[in-house]
């Protein structure tokens, strides 16, 4: 029997507990979970609100320790944008790939009017062949009838997001309760728009950890237009936490 590989994409602008449930109750049912955070989006500019680096160094301090849990930062080494079709093929290999989405996502389903359907690369295909780990959403009722061909439901009562994360560190209002204590000890500051930014920018030594005060070294941004820059590495991030 093939590996079950249940593929855990997103902005995680930034990562949450309510992320980390979600990649601990996938753990539970899948031989793996790879957590893949995406590089820039042209559908969503709010995703470069956060340096690259910033958003890699919180995925590991808020995954980092699940088991089965692997953290992907390919998109954020490379600062790009892999769709799901993609990312498929460069897991094919490990095993069965199932996509992990909301069940939002599915609305329309039957009428071919999904998001799958009209927002993914070559969604209409991945629809019929691909396998879907679907998350029941607060307020989004599940219609049976817009499932894809291939879906398993995973019941999981889930309010918070990261809209609300930035939209209170905005505000100046305690994010505690919605991060990991790792990764709290990291969002105290904040952009214009609400998004956390490590102090002194992205590049400078910042506090990862609240409990240890490890820093993190300078890393070469790819974003800055620099020649001489390189991408950063995963191997640099989780080594220097």
């Amino acid at each position: 029997m093939p590996r079950r590989i249940a593929l855990f994409g997103g902005s995680f602008n930034p990562p949450g507990l309510h992320h980390r449930r979600i990649a601990a109750l996938l753990s539970e049912k899948f031989d793996e979970v790879k957590v893949v955070p995406c590089g820039p989006r042209p559908d969503k500019p709010e995703v470069g609100s956060v340096p690259s680096v910033f958003r890699a160094a919180l995925c590991d301090l808020t995954f980092g320790d699940l088991e089965k849990v692997v953290v992907d930062l390919f998109d954020l080494e490379q600062d790009t944008f892999t769709r799901n079709a993609a990312l498929e093929s460069r897991y094919a290999s490990e095993g069965e790939i199932w996509h992990v989405v909301g069940a939002d996502w599915l609305t329309g389903g039957s009428l071919g009017q999904s998001l799958i359907h009209t927002g993914w690369e070559r969604g209409p295909e991945l629809w019929q062949r691909g396998r879907f780990a679907v998350l029941t959403r607060p307020g989004h009722a599940l219609n049976q009838g817009d499932l894809p061909p291939n879906a398993e439901i995973f019941p999981i009562q889930l309010d918070d997001s990261s809209t609300e994360i930035r939209d209170l560190l905005l505000h100046g209002e305690s994010v505690a309760h919605l991060l990991t204590s790792p990764a709290f000890g990291t969002s105290s500051a904040t952009d214009s728009t609400g998004a956390p930014i490590p102090p002194r920018g992205p590049a400078a030594h910042w506090r990862t950890s609240a409990a240890c005060c490890s820093q993190i070294p300078p890393i070469p941004n790819a974003r800055s237009g620099n020649p001489n820059s390189v991408p950063m590495k995963t191997s640099e991030i989780r080594d220097s936490l």
